[in-house]
């Protein structure tokens, strides 16, 4: 008897320290992602690379730009790609945080559509 209550006790401190040892993994990834969320130049980051896609030729339709962010006004936010050469007009790049991660909802020059959707200073040269 003594011998199976010693090989439960293991097998139930194993549980706990493995229970324990998730408990702490999670409480990590959580202090993680509240400083990734809460840090702006992590955001700036985030806006950046989502704009540009998969794009990295830095070249949208035959014209290389530069993407500059804009500015970022709570779960919505701007970039512009700046032709080099001056071809023609920036491109604004609108996007959305959804569920966390920063989606692109429009881009162009002009957005009738999103008047009143998104904040009114958005468009304002930062």
């Amino acid at each position: 008897m003594p011998a199976k209550r010693a090989k439960l006790k293991k097998k139930k401190s194993f549980v706990r320290n493995v229970l324990f040892a998730l408990g702490g993994f999670f409480i990590v990834l959580l202090v993680i992602n509240l400083f990734v969320d809460l840090n702006p130049k992590w955001q700036e980051l985030q806006i950046m690379a989502a704009a540009r896609g998969n794009n990295q030729s830095n070249e949208i339709n035959g014209i290389k730009v530069n993407f500059v962010f804009g500015k970022q006004m709570g779960e919505y936010a701007i970039v512009r790609a700046v032709p080099i050469h001056n071809e023609t007009d920036p491109l604004q790049i609108i996007l959305q945080k959804v569920r966390g991660k920063w989606k692109v909802i429009d881009s162009g020059t002009a957005f009738p559509d999103l008047e009143g959707k998104v904040p009114s200073g958005l468009f304002s040269t930062p």
